[in-house]
């Protein structure tokens, strides 16, 4: 309570006559209903009227000191006090200093009502940049969109080659078009010429491998060979050379044919004769020339190998020179050593390398009509009887299993070992199926 401590019941407990008179209150100021003055020891002072001027703090000393000095006879009379009543403008502005804040006060207040209202307002979110590139592109197909909408309703009713003249987006896309066209028809030249480089070198030095093979062999013999070592590394390694006749055939082409058929579908034929699962990955085939393909297969220990290969086929007649003058077919194929696009996991598979070729020449002889094991055609290409055309396969490959980077047992190895050269064995059994019409399975 700001007002005086007057104990009577019926007062009405309003401010003391120090406060009316705007001085500091004293021990024992009376109340302005009743002109009461408590005793009690406490000072009833108002903190906002501390600080007075010098004039009324020595008059508000001199007024205490004459109160206390007759307070001692006589307690409860009246005293007389004179006091110089200052203007209230000090008295109002005392006061709006003490309720005004101080300059750190409203600064640290202004800045935390700043990170509030910071806060509370929402941080505006910032677009990905794939969000803005692709708004981007849309607006843009969208103006090209309006664009040549707006120049067809101009062009409406034109001929065609005025129309064409009258709209510049179409003149330049035009050109566009023809210069891409350009360029794009001069990369596939160029790729080809690599590939014809690339398919002639291979096809070279498997022609004149298999050929150097069997210049001191005879023609009519027929001979498989292997041979079998390791690495320092730890791999098996395979080397094969193996000459195979196909008697009664109609032509060179009949059998060039049935391997093309097999290069495209080894995966059938080696699941169903060798019980093997087989799966192949094209990665890239151009239809009767070329290919790429990978190929995993898993045999009954439950190893699993890969193969990565590139192959090229091709026949050649008679008025070829460029093997000797004389009708044949190439097959050369090679492992591809690595692949950035589809690279090895020699975690997870055993890597098996095959580079091989076949060389198929054709030639007449006379009929064996004692040959056992094959259905003889008598439909041949010769003009005699006696004479048949015999088409002969030189097959020649050489074949490397990795040393493996995953534990395996001694007999899934050695099983892997020896089942290595089984594959040309399917493809000559297949072939000999294809080209007599024998059963698929045999």
């Amino acid at each position: 309570m700001r007002g005086c401590r007057c104990k009577k019941s019926k007062c009405l407990k309003k401010y003391c006559e120090c406060f009316q008179n705007g001085v500091g209150c004293t021990a024992h100021c009376r109340c302005v209903d009743c002109s009461n003055h408590s005793e009690s020891s406490a000072a009833h002072q108002h903190r906002h009227l501390q600080k007075g001027s010098a004039t009324s703090r020595g008059k508000r000393a001199h007024a205490g000191a004459s109160v206390s000095g007759s307070a001692g006879a006589k307690p409860f009379h009246p005293v007389q006090v004179t006091v110089t009543k200052q203007p209230k403008r000090n008295f109002v502005l005392k006061t709006l200093r003490l309720n005004l804040p101080s300059a750190s006060e409203s600064s640290s207040e202004a800045s935390t009502s700043g990170r509030e209202a910071a806060k509370m307002e929402p941080s505006k979110k910032r677009k990905p940049t794939y969000v803005v590139r692709k708004e981007t592109q849309t607006l843009r197909s969208e103006i090209r969109q309006l664009e040549s909408q707006v120049a067809v309703l101009q062009t409406r009713g034109l001929p065609s080659g005025a129309s064409e003249a009258a709209d510049p987006a179409l003149i330049a896309v035009k050109a566009e078009a023809k210069v891409l066209a350009s360029v794009g028809r001069s990369q596939q030249l160029d790729v080809a010429a690599a590939q014809s480089l690339m398919t002639r070198c291979l096809l070279r030095n498997a022609f004149e491998y298999v050929m150097t093979r069997r210049q001191h062999l005879a023609e009519s013999q027929m001979q498989r060979s292997r041979e079998n070592f390791e690495t320092e590394d730890g791999g098996f390694c395979s080397l094969g050379f193996s000459v195979v006749h196909f008697p009664g055939v109609r032509s060179l082409q009949q059998v060039f044919d049935a391997v093309c058929f097999y290069l495209s579908n080894m995966e059938i034929s080696i699941s169903e004769r060798l019980g093997n699962i087989t799966v192949r990955e094209d990665y890239d085939v151009i239809e009767g020339s070329a290919y790429n393909a990978r190929i995993t297969s898993r045999d009954a220990s439950g190893l699993t190998t890969e193969t990565n290969a590139i192959g090229f086929t091709q026949l050649f007649g008679e008025d070829d020179p460029r093997f000797g003058g004389d009708p044949c077919a190439i097959v050369a194929s090679d492992c591809v050593d690595e692949d950035e696009l589809y690279p090895y996991r020699p975690s997870e598979y055993v890597r098996k390398d095959i580079s091989g070729a076949v060389v198929l020449t054709a030639s007449r002889r006379k009929k064996q009509h004692t040959e056992k094991g094959c259905a003889v055609n008598t439909d041949s290409d010769g003009g005699e009887d006696d004479d048949e055309l015999v088409v002969t396969m030189h097959q020649a490959g050489f074949l490397k299993l990795h040393c493996p980077q995953f534990p395996v047992s001694p007999f899934a190895s050695q099983e892997l070992e020896a089942g290595i050269s089984q594959w040309g064995d399917v493809m000559f059994k297949t072939v000999r199926g294809i080209v007599y019409g024998e059963p698929y399975y045999r």
